[in-house]
């Protein structure tokens, strides 16, 4: 049964709304804001959380962020404090960001390179809305490529609907993707295919490639 164990990164401002999610060994890290949660998946004790997780802040800090890691036990025993309102500015969003993905990327030096590959497309796909599908198809690419053929990939992650629908809608000329890079396709009939919904099946299929990589003889290195 997963185990999550979680922290906060203080002061709760420094990262922004900043997120961030990814795999390594049997564990699975999520980064929300001030907030770091690492999940046990399969296996993995409180001890090895805490190394894992003073590891990441200290790849952080290492990037110019200047953060504490606290308990919530601890970080709810902080004397009351007043926090600003203010959110970042767009240049201290995009140095967090930054830093928060160049600490993850060091995390995953020694792992699988099609998932490091995959991370960076979904990065990319988070980042630019307006070809968020382009980005989708190229990490479905990666996996393709990886498993040798759709086919392969469909039998092996068990998700043939969302992978084709994804497919499709990045080919789609109401979308804006695969084929035509620069100007939308101009045209009064409704999409057949809804965008969101592509982005959230192909973030399930990133998800199903790290539980393929912790099941395999692939395994998540660490």
């Amino acid at each position: 049964m997963a185990t999550v164990f979680k922290w906060i990164l203080d002061p709760p401002s420094s990262l922004g709304s900043v997120t961030d999610e990814f795999a390594i060994g049997d564990f699975q890290i999520r980064l929300v804001g001030s907030c770091l949660d690492i999940e046990a998946v399969t296996s993995g004790t409180e001890e090895t959380a805490g190394r894992l997780a003073e590891e990441y802040v200290g790849l952080l800090r290492g990037r110019g962020v200047h953060i504490l890691l606290l308990t919530t036990k601890d970080f709810a025993a902080l004397p009351p404090r007043i926090i600003q309102g203010e959110g970042p500015t767009q240049k201290e969003q995009t140095f967090m960001l930054a830093a928060v993905r160049g600490a993850r990327n060091a995390l995953l030096a020694r792992s699988d390179a099609a998932l490091r590959q995959c991370y960076e497309y979904w990065d990319q796909a988070i980042d630019n809305p307006d070809h968020a599908l382009f980005y989708a198809y190229k990490l479905m690419e990666v996996l393709k490529k990886k498993f040798g053929g759709w086919a392969a990939l469909i039998r092996t992650l068990a998700l043939r609907d969302k992978i084709e629908y994804v497919k499709r809608a990045a080919n789609d000329a109401h979308m804006d993707e695969r084929h035509a890079r620069g100007e939308l396709v101009k045209n009064t009939a409704h999409p057949r295919f809804d965008r969101a919904t592509a982005l959230k099946y192909t973030e399930d299929i990133l998800r199903a490639y790290e539980q393929y990589l912790r099941r395999g003889s692939d395994h998540l290195a660490r």
